[in-house]
């Protein structure tokens, strides 16, 4: 390892990047970062999963950073769970938010903090792809998840609406959202790669972006942005590479994404996030 003068903070995405095609993280990756780790590698992720999700893909992974969820929404310890800081959307635009999206003839799923333990509410399943994420969240035993009257909770720490619904319908809401609420929330359309046909729009508040998360482990670490490393593959990691000396794209990234890095790798295929990082300490 570099001496301490030297030492250098690495941040990777998840899905697409540190993970392989079937959303794991190889052994041999796992083995390579646990032994960096012990030896005082400074490394996290940053993903839009929430600490739930994260924690079961890097089973076997120990962090010593908090990791940061929900795209910059949450920074968290991976073991204990305890958050750090919580970007959660003021409980009057909470309000107005639900009641407008309710208006259009949506059920949200809300993801809040009730103060004590993280909670993934929805009041009704509307359509096949809601009802595979109810599903599958059952299957993984997500004790999150909760069947509420969501009017009931809108008092707690909302951290994140989520709509599934198929695309036409969803870029109309994402529309009429930026619309009427500019530059209050950050709002992300994707389609769910295990339910295709199926896309996901989630609203959170503007401080919840990679960047921003990235800012606040910075100064809590005395680190600056010349000594940051991060790792991507999505549109969405767009942010956190504006602020890094050295950006890494993995070779299956978007296009965008690769125009903006300073170097691009294998692909996340070939633990090359893994590799990179044991050729640069």
């Amino acid at each position: 390892m570099k001496k301490e003068k030297n030492k250098h903070l690495y941040i990777t995405g998840l899905d697409g990047t540190l993970l392989n095609n079937k959303a794991q993280l190889s052994e041999y990756a796992c083995d390579q970062l646990n032994t960096l780790i012990r030896n005082g590698l400074l490394f996290t992720v940053a993903s839009a999963r929430s600490i739930f999700s994260i924690k079961q893909t890097l089973k076997g992974l120990s962090l010593s950073l908090p990791v940061i969820e929900f795209g910059g929404a949450m920074i968290t310890d991976m073991e204990t769970g305890y958050h750090y800081i919580i970007n959660n959307i003021d409980s009057n635009l909470t309000k107005d938010l639900y009641q407008f999206i309710s208006n259009k003839g949506f059920s949200p799923l809300i993801t809040s903090f009730n103060g004590e333990k993280d909670c993934l509410n929805y009041e009704t399943i509307s359509n096949e792809g809601v009802n595979w994420y109810i599903i599958n969240r059952k299957q993984m035993k997500d004790k999150r998840l909760k069947k509420v009257e969501l009017k009931s909770m809108i008092k707690e720490q909302v951290v994140c609406f989520t709509m599934i619904e198929h695309y036409d319908k969803l870029i109309e809401l994402r529309n009429k959202i930026l619309d009427k609420y500019t530059e209050q929330f950050v709002v992300h359309l994707k389609e769910n790669p295990f339910s295709k046909g199926w896309f996901w729009l989630t609203v959170l508040d503007k401080k919840a972006t990679k960047d921003y998360a990235i800012h606040c482990l910075l100064n809590e670490y005395g680190f600056n942005k010349k000594q940051l490393t991060v790792f991507g593959s999505k549109t969405s990691d767009l942010n956190m590479f504006k602020i890094a000396k050295n950006r890494i794209a993995v070779s299956n990234a978007k296009p965008e994404l690769k125009k903006v890095a300073t170097e691009i790798i294998g692909s996340s295929n070939e633990d090359s996030v893994v590799n990179y990082i044991l050729n640069s300490v």
